[in-house]
């Protein structure tokens, strides 16, 4: 555990640093991966599927240019799934078990996995065909990793899920609806899929698996997947959640309505600290306004810590 700190930390490092600084890093890489987000992918729109390492030493297969912060870094840079990073560390232990929903190419899969160990276990969702190809990749050799190319929502029936070109690979979703007003958009319209949407109190109960933790990454279906999970949110085992929230403009949408649902359940919101401890939230939205902020790694949970 103390060289997976040192790795984080390096990562953590490398994330601050200025443009000169990530390029003597690794300047050959560095360059390869620039070149090809500005002067390649533009003109074929198409990525390029390579093999990386992680900070926490399990190899990844991953598409430039979306995966270019693991390729040059080994991990995700943003300082939110830094912390992410760093409170799983604290809280998932050898034995557990990690539900991970809109996993994408499994960063978070195999950081739980590596985690958890060999007597715990990782159950992925991950709805995109083109990004589930890339997860398979990445988790075939590891025996307590299970992975689903479903949607999770409240039915179980087919879905329109929209996947966009692998720039904006993690914007998939559901609903395009919060990306109409964004400049991208126009020029990299998404291609809708039909996807077997699953409800997860019932999947969960044909699978046998009750989570330590659940990480939601999917994009305004929040409250969606949340109301079809009330069985477990309600119980006495009932787990972390772990929701990038974003605040809605007009103060209402698919994370303000689940952050009342699990309020609703008995749960306390928290923000998570540089080290990866948890801090009490009274109120979300003054947070992200005092932070100056626009999205953030949340964690819900009914029994940790006073709320002060």
């Amino acid at each position: 555990m103390h060289t997976f700190h040192t790795a984080l930390h390096q990562l953590e490092q490398f994330a601050r640093g200025n443009r000169w600084k990530r390029f003597f890093r690794a300047p050959l890489r560095y360059l390869f991966a620039v070149g090809f987000r500005y002067l390649v992918y533009p003109f074929t729109q198409r990525g390029i599927l390579l093999q990386s390492a992680t900070f926490f030493g399990k190899p990844m297969h991953l598409v430039l240019p979306a995966g270019t912060d693991i390729f040059l870094a080994g991990g995700k840079t943003h300082d939110s799934e830094i912390r992410l990073a760093r409170f799983l560390s604290l809280h998932l232990q050898p034995g557990d078990r990690f539900l991970d929903i809109g996993a994408h190419y499994g960063y978070f899969t195999l950081l739980a996995a590596s985690l958890v160990g060999e007597h715990g276990a990782v159950l992925a969702f991950e709805p995109a065909l083109s990004t589930f190809q890339i997860l398979e990749k990445n988790t075939k050799a590891y025996p307590a990793i299970r992975i689903f190319n479903y949607a999770v929502s409240d039915l179980a029936a087919p879905v329109t899920f929209y996947e966009f070109p692998v720039l904006y690979s993690e914007y998939n979703a559901m609903d395009t609806q919060p990306y109409l007003e964004t400049r991208w958009f126009r020029r990299y319209a998404p291609q809708p899929r039909t996807v077997q949407a699953v409800v997860l109190d019932a999947f969960q109960e044909t699978a046998h698996f009750r989570p330590a933790i659940v990480k939601l990454d999917v994009e305004g279906a929040e409250d969606k997947v949340l109301s079809g999970y009330l069985n477990t949110l309600r119980a006495g085992d009932a787990p972390f959640v772990v929701m990038e929230y974003l605040p809605e403009k007009n103060g209402e949408g698919p994370h303000r309505r689940a952050w009342q649902l699990l309020e609703s359940l008995g749960y306390r919101v928290f923000r998570i600290d540089a080290s990866g401890q948890l801090l009490p939230l009274s109120d979300i939205n003054a947070y992200f306004a005092s932070a100056a902020i626009d999205s953030d790694n949340l964690v819900f949970s009914k029994f940790f810590g006073p709320l002060t």
